[in-house]
C-alpha cells in the first residue's frame, strides 16, 4: 500500500490518522489493541498489506491474500445499544466506493455483504462492524473487507466469492480504499432513515425467500423490506417479523 498514492486519491477530511501495517492478525483486533491501550483516535484508519487471522461476522474467518483489509474507527457519544445500524451504513459507502473505483454496479445483501450482481452474485466486500464503551460513549470499530487482486480462491469459497481482477477490475488497492473512505465520510455518521431509499435501491435480498438462522428457532419466509431503524422485514405464515441479527441464506 502506497500510502502518498492513498493520500492523493483521499478528499475526505473524516480521516484524520492513517496507518499502514505490512503485516497484522487482523486490522479490527489491532485496532481493538489501540482502544485498550488508549491510543485509538477518532477518524482513525488500519490498512494491512496481508492479514493472518482475518475474520467476519461470527468469528468466520476471511481470505484475505490479494484483497484489501481496513479500518476504520470512530467515536461516539451514544451507548454500544444505541449506535445504531452502523454497519448499513458501511455496506452502503463500501457500495457507493467500489462503483467510483470501477464503473460498475454493486449490490447489498443484508445485512453486512457486497455483492457482484443483483440476482447470483457473488461476495466482493463484507463488513464488521463492532461496538466498545469507551471514555466518554463509545468506539465504533468498522471493519471492511474487499476482494481485489484475487485470481483464484478456496476451493470452498470459488462458488460464492469474486474479486474484482476476477470480474475485468485491475484497480490498484490506494484507488480503492480512497473511493471508499470518500464514500464512508459521507455515509458513515447519517441517520440509517436518510440512506434507506438507496440502501433499497441496491438491495438484492428484498422479494426473495430467505431462512434466517442464528436465531433461537429459525425464520422462514420473504423478504418485505427494511424499517427506518434497518431491520429486515420478513413475511413469515404468522405475520411480519423484524430480525435484527442472524444469517440471512436465500431459499428457493
Amino acid at each position: 500500500m502506497d500510502e502518498a498514492l492513498l493520500i492523493e486519491n483521499l478528499h475526505a477530511a473524516r480521516w484524520q490518522e492513517i496507518i499502514i501495517l505490512d503485516e497484522v492478525e487482523s486490522t479490527n483486533s489491532y485496532a481493538l489493541q489501540m482502544l485498550a491501550e488508549g491510543t485509538l483516535r477518532d477518524g482513525a484508519v488500519i490498512i494491512a498489506n496481508r492479514q493472518t487471522a482475518g475474520r467476519g461476522r461470527f468469528k468466520r474467518p476471511w481470505f484475505s491474500d490479494g484483497g484489501l483489509p481496513l479500518t476504520v474507527a470512530l467515536m461516539s457519544a451514544e451507548p454500544p445499544h444505541r449506535v445504531g445500524p452502523v454497519a448499513l451504513n458501511a455496506g452502503l459507502a463500501v457500495a457507493k466506493g467500489l462503483k467510483g473505483a470501477t464503473g460498475r454496479d454493486f449490490y447489498l445483501k443484508y445485512p453486512n455483504d457486497v455483492m457482484s450482481e443483483k440476482d447470483h452474485g457473488k461476495k466482493v466486500a463484507g463488513i464488521l462492524a463492532e461496538a466498545r464503551p469507551a471514555q466518554g460513549g463509545t468506539a465504533l470499530i468498522i471493519g471492511i473487507g474487499v476482494n481485489v487482486a484475487q485470481e483464484t480462491f478456496p476451493d470452498e469459497l470459488n462458488s460464492i466469492a469474486a474479486s474484482l481482477r476476477q470480474l475485468g477490475h485491475d484497480v490498484p488497492r490506494e484507488a480503492v480504499a480512497a473511493e471508499i473512505l470518500n464514500a464512508l465520510a459521507n455515509d458513515i455518521e447519517r441517520p440509517f432513515c436518510d440512506l434507506r431509499g438507496e440502501w433499497l435501491n441496491m438491495d438484492c435480498t428484498i422479494g426473495k425467500p430467505v431462512r434466517i438462522k442464528n436465531l433461537a428457532v429459525d425464520v422462514e419466509g420473504i423478504a418485505a423490506g427494511l424499517d427506518d431503524g434497518g431491520a429486515l422485514l420478513v413475511k413469515t405464515a404468522g405475520g411480519t417479523r423484524r430480525i435484527t441479527a442472524g444469517d440471512i441464506l436465500f431459499g428457493e
